[in-house]
């Protein structure tokens, strides 16, 4: 058994030996793609980083200028609220930009903030996750590395540290999920299931199927007719021209 490992041992070091410039090319092209990935993922996160920077600057502008953290949503402008959603979408994460657009949510429609679950220090929370996930985007958020929502917005809000704030927290958890729901349910029509059935499912395969029988009746029935048509009638002019001479 021992000889059988040694003289398999033997042949790949003769077989690396035999392809040594193979290897050496490989390996080449594998640091290459390496540094590639690395290098393309270095220019996204400065992307990402400079994009970042207006939301960043946004917060620091509504939360400099605001007295009142109930204030905050209201201050915020269409152009301000379009400006960074417009670089979140681009990009942003896909969570980031979810929340983003929860926030948007329940900032500016007023139906919302009729509803029984709805609590001002929602949006407070919503922006500490914004902060959240961009951290953990640069690899700062990690589980050694790892800061809890009211801890990233103390440096803002004083008081929001304390214990009722952590209690109104983890409310938030739960008030979100609820809006989640309601606002998916509300942007579904009572047609809404039946037409996407009907364009997403249905349709399809009914234009597929149409599509292979409407080519076959025309390169089988319809182009041999035509081309039969097409004879016949040449026919008789060739005749008419065979008898003048």
């Amino acid at each position: 058994m021992l000889d059988e490992y040694i003289e398999g041992a033997k042949d790949i070091v003769q077989w690396m030996a035999d392809n040594a410039a193979l290897l050496s090319v490989a390996a080449t092209l594998l640091l290459f793609f390496l540094s590639k990935k690395k290098e393309n993922g270095l220019k996204i996160y400065e992307t990402k980083k400079s994009e970042y920077m207006k939301l960043i600057g946004l917060f620091e502008k509504l939360f400099s200028g605001v007295k009142d953290k109930k204030d905050i949503a209201k201050s915020m402008s269409q152009k301000e609220f379009y400006n960074v959603g417009s670089s979140l979408v681009i990009f942003g994460s896909k969570k980031l930009y979810k929340t983003y657009c929860l926030y948007r949510e329940l900032a500016v429609n007023e139906n919302w903030q009729k509803v029984k679950y709805y609590d001002k220090d929602m949006l407070i929370f919503l922006w500490g996750e914004m902060y959240q996930i961009m951290r953990k985007e640069i690899g700062l958020n990690t589980a050694t590395q790892y800061v809890d929502v009211p801890d990233i917005m103390f440096f803002i809000l004083n008081d929001i540290t304390k214990p009722e704030y952590r209690k109104k927290y983890y409310q938030f958890k739960y008030r979100k999920m609820v809006f989640k729901i309601l606002i998916f349910a509300a942007k579904i029509d009572e047609d809404l299931p039946t037409v996407w059935l009907w364009n997403c499912i249905i349709k399809p395969p009914i234009f597929v199927i149409y599509s292979i029988i409407h080519m076959c009746i025309k390169k089988v029935i319809v182009n041999p007719v035509r081309f039969v048509i097409r004879k016949i009638r040449k026919k008789p002019i060739e005749l008419e021209e065979g008898n003048e001479l």
